[in-house]
């Protein structure tokens, strides 16, 4: 059996050319075998360590997971709160764009088995609660998981609209998308009752 940082380097290699390959293919059209082959690995490689495809798929999952969280978490805390809210959805939809094949991955409900994945819907929840903890620092805040949910789907709708090229829209896509995480963001504020 190899030593511990020899598996943690073959097992990394896999899933960032899983991920690599995410950015050009969809999550089912993923091959194990170039990933393999990309990994410089035998093909038996990935099942030793992931156990069958779903495995690897959720480790992909987990990488996104980590790091939309912490780009979401990363969003400047300071100034208006109509601001740091339209910054996050932007960097949220920005996300999904760099990764499009991973942020399809993410939001697929492809692991449903709670016995395997269950540390899937926490990451999901913990990105999540990076929105909801900026909604709750302003003060007098009600149902902020419910406004950040309403958030996260008006900006997951666009970012699969686009992905899929049925928002194309006039225009550059840059200024597109700022236009929407400001919306986004009055929206949210104007459901409060003012900024």
């Amino acid at each position: 059996m190899p030593d511990t940082a020899e598996t943690t380097t073959g097992r990394d290699r896999i899933v960032a050319c899983a991920l690599e390959l995410l950015h050009a293919d969809r999550p089912d059209e993923l091959s194990i075998r170039e990933v393999s082959r990309r990994a410089g690995v035998a093909s038996g490689t990935p099942y030793h360590h992931f156990g069958d495809k779903a495995g690897l798929l959720a480790a992909c999952a987990r990488v996104g997971w980590d790091d939309l969280t912490a780009r979401l978490q990363a969003v400047d805390a300071e100034g208006a709160i109509v601001d740091q809210i339209s910054a996050l959805a932007a960097e949220y939809a920005t996300f999904a764009f760099e990764n499009p094949g991973c942020y399809r991955l993410m939001m697929a409900r492809r692991f449903d088995d709670p016995s395997r994945f269950a540390d899937l819907d926490a990451r999901r929840a913990v990105a999540l609660e990076a929105v909801i903890g900026r909604l709750a620092s302003s003060p007098s805040r009600p149902a902020e998981k419910s406004r950040a949910m309403a958030m996260w789907s008006m900006m997951h709708g666009y970012v699969m609209l686009r992905l899929d090229g049925a928002a194309t829209g006039d225009g550059d896509p840059e200024a597109q998308l700022q236009a929407l995480a400001e919306m986004v963001a009055r929206i949210a504020v104007l459901s409060w009752g003012g900024c």
